[in-house]
């Protein structure tokens, strides 16, 4: 910048003014003239490059700065010598926006883990309060939500839907003889045979209660509810005590009702119906009864 100022006003000057002293200018009102036309030109583009080359591009540097951090850059930093004792105020400025950004960067990277934190504890524990903690199959509140959305779809689609009810027989022997920790290590394994008995992400198998269990089976029939319930009840037998067995019944949607929640509830209804007659036919079996209005 020194040399173009140098070249650009301070050289022409000197120029003239040996020119002049040396009485070697026939006109020098023309050629003071000229120079000062001259110096009306390119003033105006002097000053501007000037400007620039001080604090212009410290200017634009700071602005493409600050848009960064707008947008929420905050990896965005000058770079800048090592640090001196005395340095210029911009210099400053620029180290202290550094900082400034990496703060902003810091404090954001911590919010988005706090977030994902956050939101893992939250599918977590919205999980736990669907779940049957000792069986881990879907709970009787998770049961009952879900139960009246798929009523509601069978509905409208005209589509199948099965509720397939369980109870075991004689539980409470296995408490009697065996102790509580064997009870509800039945319960578990016959939590694994109902989800080994279900579709993946289309059956709902949950804990009804106690020794109460059940699956709701969409698009399913109940003629292929009760295949599916004697293969629950076989695989049971393999497994279980000889002292306790498996009473099931299965109930089947019909397109009859009116409300969701009438159709729901008889649903309900007459799958505990089919496991009460499973109990007084001699327990150990699968019953069907279909819904009647």
């Amino acid at each position: 910048m020194i040399l173009t100022l140098f070249i650009l006003l301070i050289l022409p000057d000197t120029v003239i003014l040996y020119l002049l002293e040396a009485d070697k200018v026939v006109q020098p009102e023309a050629l003071l003239a000229a120079y000062l036309a001259f110096m009306l030109v390119v003033l105006g583009p002097i000053s501007r490059l000037c400007c620039y080359l001080i604090v212009g591009r410290d200017i634009a540097e700071l602005y493409a700065f600050s848009l960064a951090i707008k947008h929420g850059d905050y990896r965005k930093a000058f770079i800048l010598p090592n640090e001196l004792e005395d340095e210029a105020e911009i210099i400053k400025l620029k180290r202290t926006l550094n900082w400034m950004a990496h703060s902003l960067f810091m404090r954001d990277r911590s919010q988005q883990q706090s977030i994902v934190k956050n939101e893992k504890l939250r599918l977590h524990y919205e999980l736990l309060s669907v779940k049957d903690e000792l069986t881990g199959l879907f709970n009787r509140r998770y049961f009952n939500e879900h139960l009246s959305r798929h009523v509601s779809e069978a509905m409208d689609e005209n589509e199948d839907l099965s509720l397939l009810l369980i109870d075991v027989d004689n539980f409470k022997k296995v408490n009697d003889s065996l102790g509580h920790l064997e009870g509800d290590v039945l319960l578990k394994k016959l939590g694994t045979i109902l989800l080994q008995s279900s579709r993946s992400g289309i059956d709902i198998p949950f804990r009804y209660g106690g020794d109460e269990f059940g699956i709701i089976l969409p698009g399913i029939h109940s003629v292929a509810g009760y295949t599916i319930g004697c293969r629950i009840k076989h695989n049971y037998s393999k497994m279980a005590p000889g002292i306790t067995s498996l009473s099931i019944g299965v109930a089947s949607l019909k397109h009859t009702f009116e409300d969701v929640s009438t159709a729901k509830e008889e649903l309900i209804k007459a799958a505990d119906e089919s496991v009460y007659m499973a109990k007084r036919s001699g327990k150990d079996s699968v019953i069907i009864e279909e819904l009647k209005n």
